[in-house]
């Protein structure tokens, strides 16, 4: 009887163990040491940045039948002293609440295809990583929220989308971004303003440096400052069409951005693997209320040899605004070499230079030599 029991035991923790979720904890952190120049200032000082890092907890479950449910939740890893300023002004990072570059869950079949729900990169951002296949990190992405960036990604928010079934190579999906009041979203040409007493909700203000008291470079719009540190997320949606097979990886994504600036844009994004060396590029035309175009490019190389790699990319835009404020024209160039000293762990170089012409652009110019090390668990 005993021992009856004590099978029975381990029969139940057996089927209780399998239908659990599988959950994994992964991240990456890169620190970089180096000399930085930028804005108005020549002067060159040196840094310690973060080049990548964030953290993430992932699961999936199976549900029997060729169903599955996962769920995924990602938070930044702020290291570096370019966290530091991002955070004092501002611009591009909330840190706080667990999850705010990535939390969402998903449902999904082999042969149904998969919805998922919550917050995520936007469609259009999702190809930077497509087209951009260098591996170079630095201070400054090629990827961006404003006309200071030559590719118009990095923008994340709440989100719906299905995605079918693979096909011959071939997949297709679609999304939905309805409207709502977030620090960090899809509207393009927008910035979050620094909770700083007597500020100032600004249309299209991409200047981090006029984002002190009472002062702004754009028009304001006070029914879209229900708080100083949000802004209104116009309703997005987004179709996608990829594929993948062998050597090759290749999407296009068509984005609808509506509301107080209704902008659309259509990115293109390939890669291709010849083992010795591995090549990407993306193109990239955003068109907004005006009617006025903004070109962007970006190609990118990855060259294995032993255990290093080197990598290059090089990003412009043709300097058409999609906002009132000026017309910027970016050119980036990032060149890079990776050691790898074991499947987690890498020692870098890079070297950054990107320039901004344009009315009261030269202060987004910056450089950045260094070295640096990058690890992932």
């Amino acid at each position: 009887m005993k021992k009856s029991l004590i099978a029975l035991a381990a029969l139940a923790a057996v089927t209780a163990a399998s239908a659990q979720s599988s959950v994994a904890i992964t991240g990456t952190i890169g620190l970089t040491l180096g000399n930085v120049t930028e804005g108005l200032s020549t002067a060159t000082r040196t840094a310690l940045s973060r080049s990548t890092g964030a953290i993430q907890v992932s699961g999936t479950e199976d549900l029997g039948g060729g169903m599955t449910a996962g769920f995924r939740v990602e938070e930044l890893i702020a290291g570096g002293e370019n966290d530091k300023l991002r955070v004092a002004t501002g611009t591009g990072l909330t840190i706080g609440n667990f999850g705010s570059r990535q939390s969402f869950v998903t449902l999904g079949s082999k042969d149904l295809g998969t919805i998922k729900l919550g917050r995520d990169l936007d469609a259009n951002s999702q190809l930077i990583g497509v087209g951009n296949v260098s591996g170079a990190n630095a201070w400054v992405g090629l990827d961006g929220s404003s006309d200071n960036s030559v590719f118009y990604g990095n923008a994340r928010a709440m989100s719906a989308s299905y995605t079918a079934p693979t096909i011959a190579g071939f997949t297709v999906g679609f999304g939905i971004s309805p409207a709502d009041y977030a620090s960090l979203g899809t509207k393009i040409s927008s910035t979050v303003i620094a909770a700083t007493a007597g500020n100032v909700f600004c249309a299209n203000d991409t200047n981090s440096t006029a984002q002190v008291a009472g002062t702004c470079t754009a028009t304001i719009v006070a029914a879209n400052n229900p708080t100083a540190t949000s802004y209104r997320q116009d309703n997005a949606s987004a179709l996608a069409v990829s594929y993948a097979n062998g050597p090759l990886n290749a999407a296009v994504v068509r984005t609808n951005y509506q509301g107080s600036a209704n902008t659309v844009g259509t990115t293109f994004a390939a890669n291709y693997d010849m083992g010795f060396i591995k090549v990407g590029g993306l193109y990239q035309t955003v068109e907004a209320v005006a009617k006025t175009t903004r070109k962007a490019s970006i190609i990118s190389a990855n060259a294995p040899i032993g255990a290093w790699a080197l990598q290059l990319a090089y990003g412009s835009s043709d300097g058409l605004s999609t906002n009132a404020v000026s017309a910027k024209e970016v050119k980036h160039t990032l060149v890079g070499a990776q050691y790898n000293l074991s499947k987690r762990t890498s020692f870098y170089v890079i070297s950054s230079d990107k320039k901004v012409d344009g009315a009261n652009a030269s202060d987004f110019d910056s450089k950045e030599l260094g070295f640096g090390i990058k690890h992932a668990f």
